[in-house]
């Protein structure tokens, strides 16, 4: 509604929305616009104990999450990413190199899907939250876009959502310093 209204000038009054009393999922939606985004995801990354678990289509961290993801991984966290092999937009790619390359170096796993473009985009903390979002990992989302996020706290579906995200896993080849030194110069040139 707020983007219906800044695009249009019209405001709309909220609609009556039927809800099942059978929907007894725990979660809280939260909307965004720049910079506090990143400041939400930096928490739900500090809040990590034992495994997080990142899905996006777009890796372009600014320092602060890279400074967050190191953290949780030198105080014990399993941290798994998954990003795509391909993707609909190559210029993202280069730019994240260095990212993953650092990442890597500091024993987090990353993932490149195979089996076409992934455009998820998930968090998964410990097994008992779990992040949907509009987001990427990229400025534009953290600085610039309006996103929204579902931060779900119900263990069956985080479970169901982490059974699809360990398939995408099972469908991607890992990132190895070996994969890394075989991108062609002026491709990391970029």
């Amino acid at each position: 509604m707020k983007d219906w209204e800044e695009d249009t000038g019209q405001r709309l009054s909220p609609q009556h929305v039927h809800t099942s009393d059978s929907n007894r999922a725990n979660y809280q939606l939260l909307f965004s616009t720049g910079e506090e985004l990143e400041q939400k995801v930096i928490k739900l990354i500090n809040c990590a104990r034992t495994k997080l678990t990142i899905a996006t289509p777009y890796f372009i961290p600014s320092e602060r999450l890279m400074d967050a993801l190191i953290s949780a991984k030198e105080k014990g966290v399993s941290i798994d990413i998954l990003l795509p092999d391909n993707t609909d937009a190559w210029f993202t790619k280069p730019p994240s190199y260095p990212k993953t390359e650092k990442l890597l170096s500091k024993g987090i796993r990353i993932f490149l899907y195979e089996k076409g473009f992934f455009h998820g985009k998930v968090m998964i903390i410990d097994h008992t939250v779990a992040n949907i979002s509009t987001a990427n990992w990229d400025p534009r989302s953290f600085y610039l876009n309006d996103e929204a996020s579902c931060i779900i706290y119900d263990r069956e579906i985080i479970a169901h959502v982490e059974r699809e995200i360990n398939e995408d896993k099972a469908n991607s080849r890992r990132l190895t310093k070996r994969v890394i030194d075989e991108i062609p110069k002026w491709e990391r040139s970029l």
